[in-house]
């Protein structure tokens, strides 16, 4: 009230006439209106639909690479452990690796160590594996001559 009486707008608005004071009451209420509309609402509301367009636009994303991936996924029959050594073991002669003793160790993991072993039969047997649902966790494998690999692995089977 101090401010009003000090620059003297309380006598000037209470010195216009009463339709005047609506129009500038309204008019007022109409500026203050179009701020907020502009300041608040419609940034909003614009963010709004952009988040709606961006979250439908993920959403489809999702969408399709779940259809994508549900079929690129192979049919993995599940071994257990005593399953999969055996079966290890069998592929492994007959792929000619000899050499091959694969031990389940305390993670339930299969190591594996490999001495000088063909790499083309190598990479055959691990491909075989993985149609039983092994995968490759750890490889150490060193070259030892023409085509020759030494190392170790540990693998893991999927659940």
């Amino acid at each position: 009230m101090k401010l009003l009486a000090r620059y003297g707008l309380l006598e000037r608005w209470q010195a216009l006439a009463e339709r005047d004071r609506k129009a500038l009451l309204i008019m007022t209420v109409a500026i203050v209106g179009a701020l907020f509309y502009l300041s608040v609402w419609q940034p909003s509301t614009t963010a709004l639909t952009d988040a709606k367009a961006y979250y439908q636009k993920e959403r489809e994303l999702y969408d399709y690479l779940l259809v994508r991936t549900s079929h690129m996924q192979p049919q993995v029959a599940s071994l257990d452990a005593a399953e999969l050594i055996a079966k290890a073991q069998e592929i492994a002669q007959s792929e000619g690796l000899i050499r091959l003793k694969p031990v389940l160790n305390s993670e339930n993991h299969l190591e594996v160590r490999v001495e000088s072993e063909q790499a083309v039969s190598l990479i055959s047997w691990l491909e075989q594996l993985k149609q039983h649902g092994v995968f490759v966790l750890q490889a150490t494998l060193a070259p030892q001559g023409a085509g020759l690999l030494s190392g170790q692995l540990v693998l893991g089977l999927k659940r």
